[in-house]
């Protein structure tokens, strides 16, 4: 008989992250593990982006209807995808989407977005907190 422990699979740790703006300066969001509240908004959040998705694919195949049409126009960018996310997710300081948006590099949210799914919903975690700390960090 085979035995399987699931005693370590619920994540416990606060993911910690040291995030720059624009102007260069440094913000530190502390992401703890999901409590139901924030698992809903994840769901909510990759619905939003399915259906933009939906919208965008039935455009392209000319069988989109008028409100699908004017969704599937709309340009999003990156920090606009994944701020909502990271406003929901993040807990020690409250952020705003819109200034997430504006204020933060796309790119950067996306990592940071990515890595705080992975780890909550996978147990992965991201690339970069797997390589050892340079000298100077230590």
């Amino acid at each position: 008989m085979h035995q399987v422990d699931f005693s370590n699979l619920i994540p416990e740790n606060t993911l910690v992250f040291c995030v720059p703006d624009k102007a260069g300066e440094l913000h530190t969001w502390e992401v703890p593990p999901f409590s139901e509240e924030t698992e809903l908004a994840f769901w909510a959040w990759h619905k939003r982006m399915f259906a933009k998705r939906a919208a965008e694919q039935k455009k392209g195949m000319g069988i989109a209807d008028e409100a699908e049409a004017a969704e599937a126009e709309e340009v999003v960018t990156k920090a606009r995808i994944w701020a909502p996310l990271l406003a929901a997710c993040v807990q020690n300081v409250s952020l705003d989407p819109e200034h997430l948006a504006r204020d933060f590099q796309g790119l950067i949210l996306q990592k940071v977005g990515a890595a705080v799914v992975d780890f909550f919903l996978t147990g992965q975690l991201p690339a970069e907190a797997m390589t050892p700390p340079s000298p100077s960090e230590s």
